[in-house]
Order: C-alpha cells, then sequence, then structure tokens
C-alpha cells in the first residue's frame, strides 16, 4: 500500500505556472482531473480544456506533454495505484480549486486482444481495474470537491452497447460502468475509430486501413481525436445530456472481428472482407 506522503511527494508534478486566474483570487473556470491525458483523446480533451483557462490534473503513467498541468503518475491497471492517484489528487486541491466546478473525464484505457475460449485473467483483470474500478476509487474520493455544475464524462466506445469476437475484456469493462439529483451530470461518449496510437497499433498498414474506412464507416475515416474532445467539452458543459450516451462513430457499419488474422467482416454483407 502506498503511504499518503510518500504519493503526494513522488508520483506528482507540478508544471503549471501561475494561474492567470488564481493569481488574481478568482477561480478557474473549473477543475477538470483527466485520466489518461498523456496520449490520445486524452491530450486532446487537456488541451481543450487549458485554452479555456481551467485547471487540469492529469492521472497517467507517462507525463503529459502539455505545459500548465498537474501530472500525477500512476498505472490505473491497479487498484492500489488508482487509489494512490486519487489520494494525490485530493492532497493537491485547495483554496480557490475547491470552490470551482470540478469535471472527472475518464478517458485511460487499455484496448487488448483476447477470447472467452482462451480466457486471460490478467487481461480481464486489467480492463475491468482502469475502465470500472478505477474512475469509481478516483470518483469516491473527488466526491466531496464536486459541487453543483460538476460533471462525470466517460469515454465509452461503439462497443459499449455491442459486442465483437476477440475483445473480450475490452467490451465486459466497457459494458460495466448514482449521482441522481446531486447537481452532478454524468455522460458517456462512445467514439467509433479514433485515430489513436491504441488503434493504431491494430492497423497493418495505412492503405489498407482508408479502404477499409471507407468500406465500414459513412464518414470514409477515422474519428479524429480532437473531435472527440470538442464533443467532451461539450458534455462537460451541458448539464442536459445528464445520463445520455453521445455516440462519435461517422456512420459506422455493423461489423464483427476475426482475431487471428484481424480481419473485420460486415454483419450486412458476410461476404464483403477487409483487413485491419
Amino acid at each position: 500500500m502506498l503511504s499518503r506522503g510518500w504519493v503526494g511527494r513522488s508520483r506528482f508534478r507540478n508544471t503549471s505556472a501561475p494561474c492567470r486566474f488564481l493569481s488574481a483570487g478568482n477561480k478557474p473556470p473549473g477543475v477538470a482531473i483527466v485520466s489518461g491525458g498523456s496520449s490520445g483523446i486524452g491530450l486532446r480533451v487537456v488541451r481543450r480544456l487549458m485554452e479555456e483557462g481551467w485547471l487540469v490534473h492529469n492521472i497517467s503513467r507517462s507525463v503529459c506533454p502539455v505545459p500548465g498541468i498537474r501530472t500525477h503518475s500512476f498505472d490505473l491497471t491497479c487498484v492500489d495505484e488508482a487509489r494512490g492517484a486519487a489520494r494525490s489528487v485530493v492532497e493537491t486541491m485547495g483554496g480557490a480549486e475547491s470552490r470551482s466546478r470540478v469535471s472527472f473525464i475518464h478517458c485511460a484505457s487499455v484496448f487488448r486482444a483476447d477470447s472467452i475460449k482462451a480466457f486471460n485473467v490478467k487481461d480481464m483483470r486489467d480492463s475491468l481495474n482502469i475502465n470500472v474500478i478505477a474512475p469509481g476509487v478516483i470518483l469516491d474520493s473527488i466526491r466531496p470537491f464536486m459541487k453543483e455544475g460538476s460533471s462525470v464524462i466517460l469515454i465509452g466506445s461503439t462497443l459499449s452497447e455491442k459486442a465483437v469476437a476477440g475483445r473480450c475484456s475490452y467490451i465486459t469493462s466497457k459494458h460495466a460502468t448514482d449521482l441522481f439529483g446531486s447537481g452532478i451530470h454524468t455522460v458517456c461518449v462512445c467514439p467509433g475509430f479514433t485515430d489513436t496510437p491504441m488503434l493504431q497499433r491494430e492497423m497493418k498498414d495505412e492503405e489498407q486501413a482508408k479502404k477499409f474506412f471507407k468500406q465500414f464507416v459513412s464518414l470514409g475515416r477515422m474519428i479524429s481525436p480532437e473531435e472527440v474532445a470538442e464533443s467532451i467539452f461539450h458534455a462537460v458543459n451541458m448539464p442536459a445530456l445528464n445520463g445520455s450516451i453521445l455516440h462519435l462513430n461517422g456512420g459506422q457499419k455493423e461489423t464483427y472481428f476475426h482475431v487471428a488474422d484481424k480481419t473485420v467482416v460486415s454483419k450486412c454483407e458476410p461476404n464483403l472482407q477487409r483487413p485491419l
């Protein structure tokens, strides 16, 4: 178990210059705790919030490259690390920061290729920890700081509502996620194929990927992380979306996956196959 003092001293890195809102004795527009803010969607979310003057905490294994944020370096696939991350964030919140609305935006995830036919305990445990347990642990700790107007934004997937073969742990954990009447709104943002390092590792080559997206996505391309970040920022500021699932998939055709060769097959046209 990580001790309280050790977490604060060794895992927190403050790269922020004095915030113009705090230095003037005013509140920032909001305080955001973003998990997975060092890459992909999370990185774009951090940049978007910083543009609007938010005070941002990032929880990730790697340091976020954006100047001016507060990084807490923890591995959320481990429950003890999630507890340490929560303590580290709480220890550094105070003053004007504690009087602002708070948004918890959970972008961290793992994307493992596994199957119930060859069940992998570690893959399932890591996926459940990072996608379900970690956000619960963090939210439990920061909940006292969340005033009316605060928000919880969870990043799901098109696989949050439908299952495909070969992604057993990812799908199970994305399905798993009560703040009713608290003034805190929750939204699950479900991107489709998004141009992030996590998905890029799954693609065989760029030309095959382009052919695939033209065939299986109405938009004809991947969703950009910036588009997802803009939608998340909108959700943060739109309490009327409370309890909503927000789809961002560009008009995606129903598909399923063959794990061995990463071939994608259309449910509507079974004879049509493309490698991913």
